[in-house]
């Protein structure tokens, strides 16, 4: 009787324990990938005339990652301090940090980041409008995020309500409205009053409402955007990127020989100002001079120098007034010292790279050759020392074009003929440096050949506002051997990609205010905005032979 109350009592404890367990889905069911909705607001959208000390329940369909979800919730007009979360099963009780404003117009924001416990995103932003006073204002800003590398980051949407301050100093505070990007990289921030606002996006790591420069990326609109009217202004692009915010400056200063030194930046200067002789001094005995020409690039990414002998032992001040780094940040013009050495310069030249690459078959430009060497060249020794020839027959006149010192491009009258074999030869004991020493006693060579004209087909788009400044269409492959193509608008409104290798490719275009040929990404301090940029999400498949028209095109027409 005693052994059967016993095996009783455990029989009965284990289905107690049982009864108890975690309930999960069978192994081996369907993988639950529905992600969740919001089935209900309170108070309920739209609502007006609101008490000030109001607090607000979003009900969800699934049971939610509460820690996860509670970070996709925005209240704007932010608060200085944190909501509290209260949770009752699906449902979540939002409390503001304060007493509600008088008048204003409320957005709870659910952002695309939110989670259930399964792991499904919300995947869409979604907001809902309130007020305290008796409307609800109806402005609107929406655009998307762009990424070159196609990583989707839930980027924070954040927009300052500027008023009469101005964007200066916009990073020092809290937004005063903000979202998440949907699943795709598109943003709107709805129910916007009449103001001037500054919209950025912000790859928001820890959650604090602060843009840290040293770990999160930021992207700055095109324009401060005037809202009046519940005006809806739409298409803007941010494209955020880490930026360097500290002291630009010149880190180092080294003499290679006595007429050669390298330069190193604590961050990279734009490109065209770091290239111009005449933002650079180089001094000693305080007022007299040390001449030199114009800078290049060399082979570890230095800023290369050669000079006019140096003196062994003599202090060198080295000075740039009007540089600016890429992110606009200007640089300290106290410069650095170097000591002059006796060194004399005897270090051979090397080719670096060549464009075409060697043996290439698929790139299709068809008017130059382009070589970087190692160190500065003297001109007058190219035209005897580099042959080029098709199929080993036909000698192909060119005319050299010194991009740097030590880049040529090689142009030529008569287009390069296609379907034969190009052949670039290089008398190495022909070429001199700037300081007469030969490249050495050999031959260097490289070939490619160019494809048919009938392996190539073109793309062509219509910009909607026609000329406006000076923009530029830019095609770029996604697979990066097949390279990038560029166009300038044409004076009909159009985009002309004559020439173009078959493949998958992405239509962007910019706004080229500065007229440096690239994208520029604004100004942080003292800002300024980023150049207008448009990108088609939809792909542009190029066939042989085959004219592919993209439509019409426009830029973000933005209000004043």
């Amino acid at each position: 009787m005693k052994h059967t109350t016993t095996y009783f009592w455990l029989f009965a404890a284990f289905l107690i324990i049982s009864s108890c367990a975690v309930r999960e889905a069978p192994k081996g069911g369907p993988e639950d990938k529905t992600p969740p909705a919001i089935l209900g607001v309170d108070p309920a959208e739209g609502s007006i005339l609101l008490p000030l000390d109001a607090s607000f329940d979003v009900t969800f369909s699934k049971t939610m990652q509460h820690e996860n979800t509670e970070g996709a919730i925005f209240l704007s007009p932010v608060f200085w301090g944190y909501p509290r979360f209260k949770w009752s099963g699906k449902k979540l009780t939002i409390v503001p940090p304060e007493n509600l404003r008088g008048g204003t117009t409320y957005i709870l924001t659910i952002g695309a980041n939110a989670t259930d416990i399964r792991g499904n995103k919300l995947g869409r932003s979604q907001s809902f409008a309130f007020s305290t006073g008796i409307a609800i204002d109806s402005g609107g800003i929406s655009g998307a995020i762009f990424s070159t590398d196609g990583q989707h980051i839930a980027y924070d949407i954040w927009a300052y309500a500027l008023g009469d301050s101005g964007a200066e100093g916009f990073y020092r505070r809290i937004p005063d409205y903000a979202t998440q990007v949907d699943s795709i990289g598109g943003f709107k921030i709805e129910h916007l009053g009449n103001n001037s606002y500054l919209v950025v996006a912000v790859n928001d790591k820890n959650d604090d409402l602060f843009w840290d420069p040293s770990s999160e990326e930021i992207g700055l609109p095109p324009s401060i955007l005037n809202i009046t009217s519940g005006e809806q202004i739409e298409k803007i692009i941010l494209r955020p990127a880490r930026r360097d915010t500290a002291t630009a400056y010149i880190s180092k200063a080294t003499p290679l020989s006595r007429q050669r030194i390298a330069v190193e930046f604590s961050q990279l200067p734009q490109k065209d100002r770091m290239l111009n002789p005449d933002l650079y001094r180089i001094s000693y005995n305080n007022d007299s001079l040390l001449n030199f020409g114009p800078p290049y690039i060399g082979e570890s990414g230095a800023l290369i120098f050669e000079t006019d002998p140096q003196i062994a032992g003599r202090s060198y001040q080295l000075i740039s007034h009007g540089l600016v780094s890429i992110w606009g940040v200007p640089f300290d013009s106290a410069g650095i010292r170097f000591t002059g050495i006796e060194m004399p310069d005897t270090v051979k030249a090397t080719l670096q790279t060549i464009f075409p690459p060697n043996g290439s078959t698929s790139i299709y430009e068809d008017s130059l050759i382009e070589m970087t060497f190692s160190k500065g060249i003297r001109a007058l020794t190219l035209p005897t020392a580099v042959t080029v020839m098709a199929d080993s027959i036909d000698t192909l006149r060119f005319s050299p074009a010194w991009v740097t010192p030590n880049i040529v491009r090689l142009r030529f009258p008569a287009r390069i003929p296609r379907e034969k074999k190009i052949n670039v030869s290089l008398k190495a004991d022909k070429m001199q440096d700037d300081f007469q020493n030969t490249m050495g006693d050999s031959i260097l060579s490289f070939s490619f050949r160019l494809p048919p004209q009938d392996t190539v087909g073109s793309v062509t788009a219509t910009l909607e506002s026609g000329r406006v400044g000076n923009i530029i269409g830019i095609l770029s492959n996604y697979s990066q051997e097949k390279g990038t193509y560029q166009s300038h608008l044409e004076l009909a409104g159009g985009f002309n990609f004559s020439s173009v290798m078959p493949g998958i490719y992405r239509f962007e275009l910019f706004a080229d205010s500065d007229s440096n040929g690239e994208w520029s990404p604004g100004v942080i301090s003292p800002f300024q905005p980023s150049e207008r940029f448009l990108f088609i999400p939809d792909t542009v498949t190029v066939r042989s032979r085959w004219a592919t028209d993209i439509g019409s095109v426009s830029l973000p027409i933005l209000p004043r």
